[in-house]
Formats: structure tokens, sequence, C-alpha cells
């Protein structure tokens, strides 16, 4: 009888050694957080031919102060209609002759998130 207990000791360990090994403490494994991406316009004003200035809105939330206008790129946007579609919503203004200008992407520049940000360099209609 012994040889038999000793059997199903060792099928038993067999069968319950995963399931005792993902009882140990396993590492916390971070979540995936993608950067957001957004996208920011600094668009020219000019008076005829003479530049006068760029467009600054005023923040209604934290950081408050002048910032330039930008905002969220939504899913299955491309970066060039968003920005579009954020001065329309933000300043109601066109924007045309849109030129890249850098990507940011430092996950420090931000204290709230990481943001990836596309500045753009237009002219305003």
């Amino acid at each position: 009888m012994t040889s038999i207990y000793k059997k199903y000791l060792v099928y038993f360990v067999i069968a319950f050694a995963p399931v005792i090994a993902l009882a140990e403490e396993q590492p916390i494994k971070a979540a995936h957080k993608p950067p957001i991406l957004t996208t920011t316009a600094i668009i020219e004003v000019y008076d005829h031919d003479k530049f006068t200035g760029i467009v600054l809105i005023e923040r209604g939330k934290a950081p408050f102060g002048k910032a330039i206008p930008g905002g969220k790129v939504e899913y299955g946007e491309t970066v060039e209609n968003a920005v579009r579609r954020e001065m329309m919503e933000e300043v109601n203004l066109e924007l045309q002759d849109l030129k890249q200008f850098h990507v940011y992407s430092e996950p420090s520049r931000d204290f709230r998130r990481h943001f990836s940000r596309s500045y753009t360099c237009s002219e305003g209609i």
C-alpha cells in the first residue's frame, strides 16, 4: 500500500505543481499606457503682407495662462485633419499652408501625463 500512496503523491505533485507555482507572489507589471497624441498650430496672422503676430488662447483649465491652441488627435484621424478641426473648434479659423514644425515627446514635459505633441505652422484665414 505504501507504494500506491507514493504513486498518488507523485501524481498529485505533478498535477498541482503549476497551481502552487501560480500561488507564489508574482511581480506586478505596470499597465501599458501609451502617450496621448496631440496637435498644436502656430497660426501666423498677416495684415496684407505684413506679419502681425501669432494666435494665442487663454486657457480655462490648469495650467492657466496664455497658450498656443491645440488638442487631442482622435482615433482614426490624421494629424493634419485634427489640427484643422481643433483650430475651427477653438479659434474659428481655417488653416492654409500647413507645415509640420516639430514633434515634442519628452515624457517629463507635462506634469499631467505623457503627451506626444505635433506642432504645425500655418496661416489663418
